[in-house]
């Protein structure tokens, strides 16, 4: 059993969602997210609540049978699904700071549209396109995104993350607010 599965979801006023299988597809005031459900899991719209079942709940019911990777899938779905109810009536956003001397980033408008680009002291740059949806805005070592889709905008906060692997011996790199590098020690002489 998963104890956050169990929890039904609130719908707030100003959100509709209409499930179709596979798809669910939730409204709010800043747009519209379209969710890709597995199939081992059931949604149930009652009144103002959204309730999420694992499909084996129902069949054991039925014929006695068991699926475990409903089980798995169960407290995940009703996570992202929460969080994509909230991101369409609040937005999300993620920051990334750039620690390091000789580091910058600046937006330039390429052909192919708003391009991050990175100078992480190499020789060559890095280029990154930012997608339609998002915003992008830079003070200093500050890299706000910010958008209406909390998956997008996680997933390109994770690709600017990726071009930069965080120095363990000296603390250089991209990091988010709150994240802690241990330092490793370094040669002693």
């Amino acid at each position: 059993m998963s104890y956050i599965g169990q929890e039904p979801i609130l719908i707030p006023t100003g959100v509709t969602i209409d499930f179709k299988i596979p798809t669910l597809t939730i409204t709010g005031p800043l747009g519209i997210i379209n969710l890709h459900i597995p199939i081992e899991i059931l949604l149930v719209v009652k009144d103002s609540t959204l309730l999420v079942y694992p499909h084996h709940l129902l069949l054991a019911a039925l014929q006695n049978h068991s699926i475990p990777s409903s089980n798995a899938a169960w407290g995940t779905t009703r996570s992202i699904i929460f969080n994509i109810i909230q991101s369409t009536l609040f937005g999300s956003s993620k920051q990334i700071i750039l620690t390091g001397s000789g580091f910058s980033v600046d937006i330039q408008n390429l052909t192919k549209g708003p391009t991050l680009v990175f100078n992480f002291a190499r020789l060559h740059n890095s280029y990154l396109p930012i997608p339609p949806h998002l915003t992008v805005t830079i003070s200093g070592i500050h890299i706000l995104i910010q958008g209406v889709d909390i998956i997008q905008v996680t997933n390109f906060a994770a690709t600017i993350k990726s071009l930069y692997k965080t120095n363990l011996y000296s603390g250089k790199g991209l990091l988010y607010p709150n994240e802690v590098v241990t330092l490793k020690v370094g040669k002693k002489k």
